[in-house]
């Protein structure tokens, strides 16, 4: 996490080292270092690595690497937007790119969770605490959240304002739990005329846990 200052909102960002492959070909593969940016409504994958110099804008790629803390990351369908020089030095470049698909950080497994949490954006109504069959369901606003909502009317952005907490007693797989946190959103969206959604997400088990990023 990164505040620039109290004027700016919250980025969230990893660093990371990975291979990218060009139109799902094994055969075409560029590895390189990339950084992973959480902006307010996008998410950007840009790099500075010359191996990038390879590849063209238009491409589409897919990313299976490692980020600085050790976890796993996987991205299919990355769209190159961007590819240039930023001095008159051919090998110093920038690459941006764009992910048109979810962002899984963590173990690829598919595993059975009992917990979870969902960042939610457009939320900045009371707290919430209830239990639904073997599930207990939480919602709460961030510490700051008059601070947060000064930076979205000033930005004219939607931030995460508030969290999403999911308990059960029986663990599910992911597909059961994102369809109970987005029935859940969509109770709150009706009942507070907003449009609650999230688009990051971490699931958890006593082993592991994976965080996901919503294209």
């Amino acid at each position: 996490m990164l505040h620039f200052n109290s004027l700016f909102p919250e980025l969230v960002f990893y660093f990371g080292h990975g291979r990218f492959i060009v139109n799902n070909d094994s055969e075409s593969v560029v590895h390189g270092a990339f950084q992973i940016i959480y902006f307010p409504e996008s998410i950007v994958i840009k790099s500075n690595d010359k191996n990038f110099l390879k590849l063209d804008t238009g491409m589409v790629v897919s990313l299976v690497g490692n980020i600085d803390d050790g976890r796993q990351i996987q991205c299919e369908n990355i769209y190159i937007t961007c590819l240039k020089n930023i001095s008159s030095v051919k090998e110093n470049i920038e690459i941006i790119m764009s992910p048109h698909s979810n962002i899984v950080i963590g173990n690829f497994i598919e595993n059975q969770f009992s917990s979870s949490r969902f960042n939610l954006i457009h939320y900045s109504f009371g707290d919430i605490d209830f239990k639904w069959k073997e599930w207990n369901v939480k919602i709460k606003n961030k510490d700051d959240v008059e601070h947060i909502n000064f930076l979205s009317k000033n930005w004219h952005i939607p931030l995460e304002k508030a969290y999403l907490s999911l308990e059960s007693s029986v663990e599910h797989d992911h597909d059961t739990v994102i369809q109970f946190a987005e029935t859940i959103c969509k109770i709150v969206s009706l009942s507070t005329c907003q449009n609650v959604i999230f688009d990051r997400s971490v699931f958890y088990n006593q082993d592991s846990s994976i965080e996901i990023w919503q294209a």
